[in-house]
């Protein structure tokens, strides 16, 4: 399996029930990036956002893109 880096800036989002649960984010990936990716299924990427290293899984969005999940422990790294 070969390896790609793909660069782009997005803007972290808050779900709408932020302040009910434990603080999360999610970042929507811009389609020209997404259009590069399988359309289906689970895609587990490694990245970095403001120089600070993640692994996640990207979930397909039902829209023919992807998110990607920030949990607290990334959020918080990122304050």
């Amino acid at each position: 399996m070969s390896k790609s880096e793909l660069t782009f800036k997005a803007k972290l989002q808050h779900p709408v029930d932020y302040e009910k649960r434990k603080p999360w984010a999610f970042v929507v990936l811009p389609k020209k990036i997404s259009d590069q990716l399988p359309r289906r299924g689970r895609t587990t990427v490694e990245g970095m956002i403001n120089d600070i290293p993640f692994r996640q899984t990207l979930e397909p969005d039902g829209n023919l893109s992807h998110w990607i999940p920030v949990d607290h422990k990334l959020l918080t790294a990122l304050d």
